[in-house]
């Protein structure tokens, strides 16, 4: 529910990631900060752009590392059962 936030003179060089869930954010003042996140042009587009900006970032490096992972070849499962298959019957003659 904030609504206006100052954190001008202060040494926060990145927001946090909960920034983006203040939706209803209407004046943001960061003068004399050093943010590097969000870059200084977003922050002169007003507070819901910064909110915006934090909520996209998030997205996207939450989609990275969601990606899917490479699915195994079709030799390294043939490869897989023939070496599950030979150390079966290996262990069965000792």
């Amino acid at each position: 529910m904030l609504e206006e936030l100052d954190i001008s003179d202060n040494q926060i060089r990145v927001l946090p990631e909960y920034f983006r869930l203040l939706s209803k954010l209407r004046v943001f003042r960061a003068d004399e900060t050093p943010l590097e996140v969000p870059p200084r042009e977003v922050i002169k587009l007003g507070a819901q752009a910064v909110v915006e900006f934090m909520a996209d970032l998030i997205t996207k490096r939450d989609t990275k590392a969601a990606a899917p992972k490479k699915e195994k070849g079709f030799w390294f499962r043939i490869c897989s059962i023939c070496w599950t298959f030979q150390t079966t019957n290996t262990d069965d003659n000792m």
